[in-house]
């Protein structure tokens, strides 16, 4: 919830000793008011960290990277080359940069994107499945729904189903 992930930050100010300090004398209460303010004091030091670091960015090539993918997403061709390619950077570079800032490859990234528009048109649309297959990237719709049922344990025609009842 904090959005703090483990590595060094820069504090910039001073440690919060006299808070450590009432945490602890709170730690030495057993009572339900004294693990009550502990709690909250520990929770207070928390947030006081969180405001006090200084926030890592998304590096531009990854949003652009991002935004590629939303915008070609559609492509069957879409690959991890060809975005790199278009940003005229390293294959290897970028993909490391994605992955440690989004926690995902850009292989699966694209496979998000295309399974979340896959179920939206499926749920909210009466289009053919084979249309919606090409229009989520796949040149088949007999490996779409493969993939599908892959991914989310229903073939599309049961997906489908599911939303309406």
């Amino acid at each position: 919830g904090l959005e703090l992930h483990p590595g060094v930050y820069s504090y910039g100010g001073p440690p919060p000793v006299e808070q450590i300090e009432q945490m602890m004398q709170c730690l030495r209460d057993f009572t339900l008011s004294g693990q009550r303010q502990g709690s909250l004091l520990a929770i207070q030091c928390l947030y006081e960290v969180a405001n006090r670091i200084r926030k890592v960015g998304i590096p531009s090539i990854v949003r652009q990277a991002q935004q590629i993918i939303h915008a070609d997403f559609t492509d069957p061709d879409l690959s991890v080359d060809r975005i790199a390619g278009q940003l005229n950077y390293h294959r290897g570079s970028m993909s490391r940069a994605f992955h440690r800032h989004t926690g995902v490859t850009i292989i699966d990234y694209i496979a998000q994107v295309r399974l979340q528009h896959a179920r939206m048109l499926l749920m909210n649309s009466e289009q053919r499945i084979s249309d919606i297959a090409s229009r989520c990237g796949f040149r088949e719709s007999n490996y779409f729904c493969r993939w599908i049922n892959r991914h989310t344990g229903l073939p599309p025609s049961k997906l489908r189903r599911a939303a309406t009842a």
